[in-house]
């Protein structure tokens, strides 16, 4: 009733769909033809290589994201964080091996030998032995 009085062609029973919005079909209905695209806005689509759309947002991140991982690893000593940190290490490696990216590939890889501090002679900390079974799955 406060609808019809402020605009009378709206009808309360029926939704009202604003112009150039997606038809929707009423459930059991079948669409044809053109209705089909208005439907579903994603009908026409193309697909790409996702290397393609990973490798250049990788390109600017691996940085900071290696930044981030070595520091959280070289100061935390929380099992789960250290954990996560030397998954993102396989992950990015990863990315960086199918991107085609040998620097960073390196980078990642040399960064993380450092911290299994075979060479060191610092007591080994759970974390450097997480670190080395890492480097060997990698």
């Amino acid at each position: 009733q406060h609808l019809q009085h402020l605009r009378p062609e709206v009808d309360p029973k029926k939704p009202a769909t604003p112009a150039g919005s997606p038809v929707v079909a009423p459930p059991g209905a079948r669409l044809q033809g053109q209705d089909v695209q208005a439907a579903n806005p994603y009908a026409s689509f193309s697909s790409t290589n996702p290397v393609l759309l990973v490798r250049p947002m990788f390109e600017q991140a691996w940085c900071p994201v290696l930044s981030t991982f070595s520091l959280l690893l070289e100061d935390t000593p929380d099992p789960r964080a250290v954990s996560l940190c030397l998954e993102g290490f396989t992950y990015a490696i990863r990315v960086a091996c199918v991107s085609r990216m040998p620097v960073e590939r390196a980078t990642f890889v040399t960064s993380l030998s450092k911290f299994c501090q075979v060479e060191s002679v610092r007591a080994m900390q759970a974390k450097n032995i997480e670190s080395v079974r890492t480097l060997i799955n990698v």
